[in-house]
């Protein structure tokens, strides 16, 4: 009875499974049609919806920023070409039309320039997981462990100077990655990306009496670098820096 018990509840999990994909691809191919049919207000809520039920994609996120810039909805089409972009950064299409969003916006911020050696570093650092570097500092910490214990105890004096040899290089290696793994997560932390969804003035300090820095307009993409209250630290991408009203932006994260 137990087997048919199991078995049942896993019938009842797969059907229910394949229910909710059917009504996603539905919603999907809904959004689309609407989409198609030049009626984007209806496919914003056909892929808002999709969202809503916990189904995210680089194509649901993508085709909606494509609505909002139907509907001349300049923060939202970024957002969400942006929302796009976490999932896949170079896509073509992507690049393409995040550039035309980005010529709706107000504001022109020119890039601060990274150094080209601490850019590829920090890409390739980024590029692996944080779970593997972890995963590795602990593994060559192990291997250095085993090779200093057969040092140790070994009475070869070859095996013993070749042991000694490859713990210290399992040790090195190993602090290299903890190292690594710490400032993949220093990297992460410090990318937390938003978008101006509201007119707003910059401030010299978290207050109402805080001097006027800049002001900044729809669809603006921000780093968020401190928040205090109400307000948020946001850094430019040209390293400007000041506070506003945290209600004014929409994290991506």
């Amino acid at each position: 009875m137990e087997w048919r018990k199991r078995f049942m509840i896993s019938l009842l999990f797969l059907c229910s499974f394949s229910l909710a994909l059917a009504q996603g691809m539905n919603s999907f191919e809904a959004a689309n049609k609407a989409y198609n049919q030049g009626d984007y207000s209806q496919a914003v809520n056909e892929y808002q919806n999709i969202i809503e039920a916990g189904e995210e994609s680089f194509e649901v996120y993508f085709n909606l920023g494509n609505s909002y810039y139907k509907l001349n909805d300049v923060a939202n089409s970024i957002y969400y070409y942006e929302k796009a972009a976490l999932i896949d950064e170079n896509h073509p299409a992507l690049q393409v039309n995040l550039s035309y969003a980005r010529g709706m916006t107000i504001d022109s911020i020119n890039q601060k320039s990274e150094s080209g050696i601490s850019k590829v570093f920090n890409e390739f650092i980024l590029s692996v997981e944080l779970s593997i570097w972890t995963y590795l500092s602990i593994v060559l910490m192990l291997l250095f462990v085993t090779f200093y214990l057969i040092f140790l105890l070994w009475n070869s004096t070859n095996i013993k100077r070749l042991a000694f040899i490859l713990s210290i290089i399992s040790l090195l290696f190993s602090l290299s990655s903890y190292g690594l793994a710490s400032r993949h997560q220093s990297l992460e932390a410090k990318d937390r990306p938003a978008i101006i969804f509201s007119n707003t003035v910059v401030k010299a300090e978290p207050n109402d009496r805080g001097a006027v820095l800049f002001e900044l307009h729809l669809g603006t993409k921000v780093q968020i670098v401190d928040q205090m209250g109400n307000w948020a630290q946001v850094q430019l991408a040209d390293g400007q820096e000041g506070w506003l009203l945290e209600d004014s932006i929409k994290p991506l994260k």
